[in-house]
């Protein structure tokens, strides 16, 4: 990935990201559930309830902490190893249970997509003047890890859109013909995604595009869904949809080195 010296960014993508955190522990910590990207814990794993808070705190804390130059590296380097833990201990899990689910990758991209932003704004150019950022987070094979996160969560996605093929057309808005069309469509578009950045064919091109399509799919659908009801289900999905799509503008403004 390209990275250069502080532009602002996509719609200052690093700032969005920061308060999109601190907004989202904060709506975890009202509906006292786990956000879909900290789920998959069992529900007799010992701890659960103190696992949860940290879970709060920590999206909050790393939040905060990405509002200050001089904390930004070091806040999105926790953030990116913790995710990282993640999905070793909770994410691999299902996947290793329920190996023909399409969701079990699903779920791991989730969180994966956010791994991938939180490692891109822990690079050196991140830190303060005269910082080394985090440098066991950095290094030549960096921004191949954080490439190959980003495209195993498009393929992911993709995946399940055909798998789910019905229950995604029926997300689709009414006002669009053919939804079965569309749900086929946005399958492919995350699949072509995923092996451009997975390749490094016009991977940014590729970066930029598939986040303005969860742009899309949020405004479109879950916003929507969202104000027509009082569900909790629908404002947790609202959340993580638009969750997902500050995290790939993040990695997209890092492949035109805008962060």
């Amino acid at each position: 990935m390209k990275r250069g010296a502080g532009g602002r960014g996509l719609l200052a993508a690093p700032h969005l990201f920061a308060v999109t955190l601190v907004v989202l522990g904060v709506a975890d910590a009202l509906l006292r559930s786990f956000a879909p990207i900290w789920q998959s814990v069992p529900p007799a794993f010992p701890w659960r309830g103190w696992l949860f808070v940290f879970c709060v705190l920590i999206e909050c804390a790393v939040g905060v902490g990405l509002l200050y130059r001089r904390l930004a590296a070091a806040a999105a380097g926790l953030f990116a190893g913790v995710l990282l833990l993640w999905l070793l201990i909770f994410k691999l899990r299902v996947i290793f249970h329920e190996p023909m689910q399409a969701v079990s990758y699903e779920s791991f991209g989730e969180t994966a997509v956010l791994a991938a932003a939180a490692w891109v704004l822990c690079m050196p150019e991140r830190a303060a003047p005269g910082g080394r950022g985090l440098g066991a987070m950095n290094g030549p094979w960096a921004a191949r890890v954080t490439a190959a996160l980003l495209g195993f969560a498009l393929l992911a996605f993709g995946v399940s859109h055909f798998a789910y093929l019905h229950e995604t057309a029926a997300l689709v808005p009414r006002w669009l013909p053919r939804p079965v069309f569309w749900a086929f469509l946005f399958g492919c578009t995350y699949l072509a995604a995923g092996v451009a950045i997975l390749s490094g064919i016009r991977a940014p091109l590729a970066a930029t595009l598939v986040a303005v399509q969860m742009a899309l799919f949020t405004i479109l659908v879950w916003v929507p869904a969202a104000l027509a009801t009082f569900r909790p289900g629908a404002w947790s999905e609202l959340a993580d949809s638009w969750t997902l799509t500050v995290a790939a503008w993040v990695v997209a403004a890092s492949y035109r080195g805008n962060l």
